[in-house]
């Protein structure tokens, strides 16, 4: 690793300091650079452009290096391109990209006759005169005229909806503001249900909007007034049901509505209970429910839709801890479940015995979603909680176990989820499948035979060949015994000698699992003999809601030495070495990134944290800001003291200390809602008044952008090429 010093003689920005006192369960601290949450304040504006500058400045060198990066990183896209189309009725929908254009292009045409394309909506021209630009959500009308959407020009995650005559290509005057991306299309195609976003970004409220209407006048529905949940809004596969979900990290309830009724009232699945959590899915007469009620890992239950409420659940399958559920979804014949094996994502397809099937509803296709919000099922990702499974309820219908069956993915590791099925009664299961070495692919997996289809295959273009590369896993030894895997990735003839240089990613929070799946611009770093890894560490959810709950709350802390001990496997088998580790992660992975940074700064040479969650203590104490309420359940609520010593114990701003630290790249959005740009810009200040002036550390900040970034595929690869030439220049491979 060369020298910092030698690297740039530039003189850092400094940001004023301003004593500010905060009392809190009795314990006073000061925060100098609390005055940078005031957006309003010159000064902020003032200081967030200087890191800019200086961060160009300190780049500059190395912009060859930079372009150079991009070009490879864009040279590997196949620029024209198009989706695997799936058919709604008569139409066939899918979206495309053309050459030199950064938006898709959302189009259908006839799946039978001449097929003619039909341009919904052209995200560049949409695009044109915005800063940054992002479509919310898509849905189509049950009659395949009228399309849904809405667009989001600030980054701030706050929609308009609007409504598009699709026979005569003409908006309609109808305008929804502040909207959430969910909606669903009541079946006569007259009103639409969506949701509404509190001062917090909170999804909190179901309006019902007629068209032509002025949503001035759209009717309330409900209102979620505990400020710990957000609703959630769509359309079954079955076209039979409007579900509205409001969850927060621990429990859940579920309402529905019979989508030919709308002006029916809401009906409760099952009321909400403490640390219960549920979400449904239909098969015509039957409720096939997901749930942690005394299934800490998940388990799947079935109740009638007459009266669906917990004392009519039954066991679909018996609970199996070891084979957590992540997500289903139902069709007329059988019901597909992505479950957990290992450790690593499994696809389980169960027939329906015939007392569970469909019966007295038509066979049909559900409402036209373009892309993955209006898919018909969700991902349990976040659900957790529970014990042991509960017996059947007196009376409650019996029925022999289902046969099923696993679909083959024969790989070391990899990432598999559902596609697009929107067709209820189908005999195939589309599936997206990829794996660190293997491009994302689309196949259809036949239901009564397991025969796999394959419909397309991601194209990679650069000469990649996959046999050129490899994928490994291995597992570390967390302190407390537990083994944790990680996944590997690096050109074919590695040296295991300690000298390669190694990328090591990481999350760990929310159960979100972070399964290897494919990503071209990585080939930029591995045929620069860099090792790839990604750790799989607790407060995922890899191993079910158990590994999940091991790593949030009071038991944070074990993510953080969770991911030390995957940098120290990977040392201690001479993967690499420490004077070339370089460390990644983003949001709730910035916040491990600067936890492991404070705890062990020697053991990493380079750290880069994208949009950074850091600031825990102040933002988790503020209850106006979004986020903060709805996920006290995930990292505690710091007014009770319990929490406050414990997050004040690792929140990486409150935990800077005057010691050598690692060079440091850090990203911030402007107009973020989830991650106040603010933390990583007072988390960036604190450290400029640290005596160790021995390392490179720079602060980005997209002025036009969120929390995603900017806007369009080829401004991303900018930012990420960017981030790739600070890794390389900080490692000395920027020849």
């Amino acid at each position: 690793m060369i020298s910092a010093a030698k690297l740039f003689s530039q003189t850092p920005p400094q940001a004023p300091q301003h004593p500010h006192q905060i009392t809190q369960c009795s314990a006073t601290r000061n925060d100098p650079f609390f005055w940078l949450r005031d957006r309003s304040n010159p000064d902020t504006l003032t200081y967030l452009k200087a890191e800019n500058r200086y961060a160009e400045t300190v780049m500059k060198p190395v912009a060859g290096l930079e372009h150079k990066l991009y070009q490879e990183m864009r040279g590997r896209i196949q620029e024209t391109d198009s989706t695997v189309p799936y058919q709604v009725d008569q139409y066939l929908y899918y979206n495309r990209t053309e050459t030199g254009k950064q938006y898709p292009i959302y189009c259908r045409r006839l799946a039978e006759g001449p097929g003619e394309e039909e341009v919904l909506l052209d995200g560049n021209a949409m695009a044109q005169g915005q800063g940054y630009f992002r479509i919310g959500v898509l849905a189509v009308s049950r009659d395949q005229h009228l399309l849904a959407y809405s667009t989001d020009t600030t980054g701030q995650e706050k929609f308009l909806l609007r409504i598009k005559d699709l026979d005569t290509g003409k908006l309609l005057p109808d305008r929804i503001q502040n909207t959430a991306t969910s909606v669903a299309w009541t079946n006569d195609g007259r009103e639409l249900f969506y949701l509404q976003l509190d001062s917090a970004n909170r999804p909190y409220r179901v309006y019902r909007h007629v068209l032509g209407q002025d949503s001035s006048k759209d009717e309330l529905l409900f209102e979620e007034k505990d400020a710990r949940f957000e609703l959630g809004l769509r359309k079954s596969r079955s076209r039979r049901f409007i579900f509205l979900e409001s969850e927060s990290e621990t429990t859940s309830e579920v309402r529905f509505l019979e989508a030919d009724e709308p002006n029916a009232d809401f009906r409760i699945v099952s009321p909400r209970r403490d640390n219960v959590l549920y979400q449904i899915d239909d098969s015509g007469d039957r409720f096939f429910i997901v749930t942690n009620d005394q299934a800490e890992n998940f388990k799947i239950v079935t109740a009638p839709v007459s009266d669906p409420g917990r004392d009519h659940w039954v066991d679909f399958v018996p609970y199996d801890a070891g084979e957590p559920v992540d997500a289903l979804e139902a069709f007329a014949d059988y019901v597909a479940v992505l479950v957990r094996k290992d450790g690593l994502p499994a696809v389980k397809i169960y027939d329906l015995p015939r007392t569970e099937r469909h019966a007295d509803i038509p066979t049909g296709k559900t409402s036209a979603p373009l892309d993955t919000e209006g898919r018909a099922s969700p991902r349990f990702g976040r659900l957790v909680a529970g014990k042991d499974p509960r017996a059947p309820a007196p009376g409650a219908e019996q029925h022999d176990p289902p046969v099923s069956r696993y679909v083959d993915l024969n790989q070391p590791t990899y990432d598999v989820d559902f596609g697009d099925n929107p067709t209820f009664d189908a005999d195939k299961l589309r599936l997206e499948f990829s794996s660190l070495v293997t491009p994302p692919t689309i196949v259809d997996v036949n239901i009564h035979t397991g025969a796999k289809t394959l419909l397309k295959q991601a194209p990679v273009l650069g000469g990649f060949e996959p046999s050129n590369y490899r994928e490994e896993r291995i597992f570390a030894t967390a302190a407390d015994g537990t083994r944790i895997p990680v996944s590997l990735f690096y050109r074919q003839g590695l040296a295991k000698d300690g000298s390669a240089p190694i990328l090591l990613e990481g999350y760990g929070a929310y159960g979100l699992t972070e399964d290897a799946d494919f990503s071209s611009s990585r080939l930029a770093l591995a045929d620069r003999g860099f090792v790839l890894a990604l750790a799989h560490i607790r407060g995922g959810g890899e191993y079910g809601h158990t590994w999940y709950h091991a790593g949030k709350l009071l038991k944070k802390k074990n993510t953080f030495t969770d991911f030390i001990a995957c940098a120290e496997e990977l040392i201690r088998e001479k993967y690499g070495s420490s004077r070339k580790l370089v460390i990644t992660g983003g949001s709730a992975g910035g916040l491990l990134m600067g936890a492991v940074m404070n705890l062990r700064p020697e053991l990493f040479a380079t750290v880069v944290a994208d949009v950074p969650f850091v600031d825990v203590l102040n933002t988790m104490s503020d209850p106006s800001l979004p986020l903060t309420v709805t996920e006290y359940e995930e990292w505690g609520n710091p007014n009770d003291p319990i929490y406050f010593d414990y997050i004040r114990s690792y929140s990486p701003y409150d935990n800077l200390a005057d010691k050598p630290y690692p060079n440091l790249y850090v990203t911030a959005g402007l107009n973020d809602s989830r991650v106040s740009y603010w933390e990583p810009a007072k988390w960036v200040a604190k450290q400029r008044t640290l005596s160790h002036k021995d390392r490179l550390l720079v602060l980005r900040t997209n002025m036009d952008a969120g929390h995603m970034g900017q806007s369009g595929r080829f401004n991303r690869l900018k930012e990420l090429a960017m981030e790739y030439a600070f890794v390389l220049k900080t490692l000395g491979m920027d020849q």
